[in-house]
């Protein structure tokens, strides 16, 4: 056997391990996220007995506000279509009508399958709505905060007031503006909050008991000294964490963990420093 052709079945087998461990690596965050999705989706249906309980005192939307996304669907594929008996009408008139019936063939398809899928999904969240006995533990919105969480910075609001206030430096305040995410861990005893970096080495990693026990971590700022902090759950069942800190530019703070649906997380802050406060909030996708 030539050389040219061991290096020809060597590069070949090679292509084929990477793509057997790309595949193993997707299925398995794909089992991962849907894991994830499931245990929220229980915990979540819990949440939804209490909300029919008050839909009768909401205002109804009308037709159009329900079935938004929908509507707008289907006036892309409308504009579509309509493009496209527009150009069989210049080019070839004899098959306009039978262009004509296709086109409302397929939008009468469409909005069938829009309209099967959206009685397919409401069925199902109330299935498992009334399928769940109520169970102990942390809410749902706390308890779907645990994954991994990549920051969008266009949706997130600026920080430099609150740089400015804790009178950070240049170095402090690049290594801030590089932070790509969060990584959540939280169960019934512990809550674990950790930022992920461009930089290897800045880690924030903090550790709470769910108990409401007092603790303390390396300061955020990453000045000498070190910052005490403990976790709460708000009435509207939001996390809350609380921190104070001593000089140099002591002061106090919270952020406040919501959970705007099962892919998104926004984390809104406050911090005081003598007679000055600064807000800031912060909004996560969940990565997949």
């Amino acid at each position: 056997m030539s050389i040219a052709v061991m290096l020809r079945e060597a590069i070949f087998t090679a292509f084929i391990i990477v793509d057997v461990a790309h595949t193993v690596r997707d299925k398995r965050r794909k089992h991962i996220a849907w894991k994830a999705q499931q245990e929220y989706l229980q915990e979540r249906a819990l949440q939804l007995k209490a909300a029919a309980e008050q839909e009768a005192f909401r205002p109804k939307k009308s037709l159009i506000q329900t079935h938004k996304d929908d509507i707008r669907s289907l006036t892309w594929h409308a504009c579509l279509l309509a493009l496209l008996l527009l150009g069989v009408a210049c080019w070839a008139r004899e098959y306009l009508r039978l262009a004509l019936c296709v086109c409302v063939a397929l939008m009468c398809i469409h909005a069938a399958a829009l309209h099967t899928k959206q009685s397919i999904t409401e069925r199902r969240m109330k299935e498992a709505s009334l399928s769940l006995a109520l169970q102990p533990g942390l809410p749902a919105m706390v308890l779907g905060l645990k994954g991994t969480w990549l920051k969008d910075k266009g949706a997130s609001s600026s920080m430099e007031a609150a740089m400015d206030l804790m009178q950070l430096n240049g170095i402090i305040r690049r290594a801030i503006n590089l932070v790509t995410g969060a990584q959540i861990h939280v169960d019934e005893t512990m809550f674990e909050f950790a930022v992920t970096s461009i930089i290897p080495g800045f880690k924030v990693r903090e550790r709470y008991p769910m108990n409401g026990e007092e603790r303390q971590h390396r300061r955020r700022d990453l000045r000498k000294g070190r910052a005490r902090g403990q976790v709460s759950i708000t009435a509207e069942q939001e996390l809350r964490v609380s921190l104070a800190w001593d000089d140099p530019h002591g002061g106090s703070g919270y952020d406040l963990y919501h959970l705007v649906d099962y892919n998104t997380l926004c984390i809104k802050s406050l911090i005081c420093v003598g007679d000055g406060t600064a807000t800031y909030s912060a909004l996560y996708k969940r990565k997949v």
